[in-house]
């Protein structure tokens, strides 16, 4: 493993542990935003950030536990999709309102709250850009690899 790949690997798991853990943090208090509907899946604030917050550390939980660089990479984009699709779907269904991607915790932020959504879609687009890009690479040295050792094989 590159040691490029490493320091994108140790950077996706820092911020999955934190988010993850903020957004389970969030869910289990007793505020009020909690028990409002969301707008895209239609159950509890809470319910969402439960689900969204145990996916994120499951995430890191396989990056920190696989050896396959691969199936990490796979799996940072595939979760890196999901975020993206879901801000589309709420771009699409016109939620006015914005994302409180980290739960309750956007409140412990005060008046930096509002750098909260711009952030989020940074690192939404670090996750899909950066695995994409290291995925892209791995399976180009494999089939490269692949190609060289059949040419090899037909010379003989």
């Amino acid at each position: 493993m590159k040691i490029y790949e490493k320091w994108f690997l140790v950077s996706v798991c820092m911020v999955l542990l934190l988010t993850g853990g903020i957004k389970v943090w969030s869910a289990v208090g007793d505020v009020p935003l909690l028990d409002r509907v969301e707008g895209v899946f239609g159950v509890a604030h809470r319910w969402v950030y439960l689900g969204s917050g145990l996916l994120e550390l499951g995430v890191a939980a396989g990056v920190i536990g696989r050896r396959k660089v691969t199936l990490k990479m796979g799996l940072i984009l595939s979760l890196g999709m999901s975020f993206a699709g879901y801000r589309v779907f709420r771009w699409w269904m016109e939620i006015s309102e914005p994302c409180s991607c980290l739960g309750t915790a956007t409140e412990w932020l005060g008046r930096f709250e509002r750098f909260t959504e711009p952030v989020m879609l940074l690192l939404v687009g670090y996750f899909i850009v950066s695995s994409a890009f290291f995925l892209f690479m791995r399976l180009r040295r494999i089939s490269t690899r692949t190609l060289d050792a059949g040419v090899e094989e037909t010379r003989e």
